[in-house]
């Protein structure tokens, strides 16, 4: 390795325009044990000066691909790129504080509740809705609901000992025939019926 070193650098040790150099002490030693004189300059090591800057280019990519060391070819007036230090580096980000953790949440919260309400704004309380089924069983009715639950204003409801699944909710009984037509092919003893929609009777709610 040292002969063939040699070799590449023949003819490059004169007085010229550009420099090969490299950054750190261990990468220094190694070419200074091949015969490559580094000494310490301007934040680094100035190995080779030559007027032939592919000359340097061709040993910077021999030491790259055979001693795995990163040089760099400079101008005269030139120092090496600086990089971020490792306490840079290694700096953690700021914590956010648990004040800060908790007014977000509850921001989010009130967010999320801003939410429901215009969601269920253009929902009367008072009207007419779809009663698809009843039973004194809340299981039987857990896997009925899920297949229903994509229609508007679908809710599991707890009324005094029963469980109720109805479907929309509109001033208008007549609003509501298409929607119960479309309901009664699977289920033909759905009916349109007055219904008040009653936020804390409902164990499930589906819909828009």
């Amino acid at each position: 390795m040292k002969k063939i070193l040699a070799v590449t650098l023949a003819g490059s040790f004169v007085f010229g325009a550009y420099y090969l150099a490299v950054k750190d002490k261990r990468s220094a030693e190694i070419l200074n044990a091949l015969g490559v004189e580094c000494k310490p300059k301007n934040g680094g090591y100035f190995c080779v000066e030559s007027e032939d800057k592919w000359q340097l280019l061709r040993i910077k990519y021999y030491i790259k691909n055979n001693l795995d060391i990163d040089a760099y070819i400079l101008e005269q007036n030139q120092t090496l790129p600086k990089e971020a230090n490792d306490e840079e580096i290694t700096k953690p980000k700021p914590e956010v504080k648990k004040a800060e953790i908790k007014k977000r949440e509850k921001v989010a919260k009130e967010k999320t509740k801003k939410a429901e309400v215009k969601k269920n704004v253009s929902i009367p309380k008072k009207g007419y809705c779809v009663q698809v089924v009843s039973s004194n069983s809340k299981d039987s009715l857990l896997n009925e609901f899920e297949k229903l639950k994509s229609y508007p204003a679908s809710r599991l409801e707890k009324i005094g000992r029963y469980y109720v699944i109805r479907v929309g909710q509109s001033r208008s009984s007549k609003s509501l025939k298409s929607l119960l037509e479309k309901i009664r092919t699977d289920y033909p003893n759905a009916f349109v019926r007055k219904c008040d929609y009653i936020l804390r009777r409902m164990i499930k709610r589906g819909g828009n």
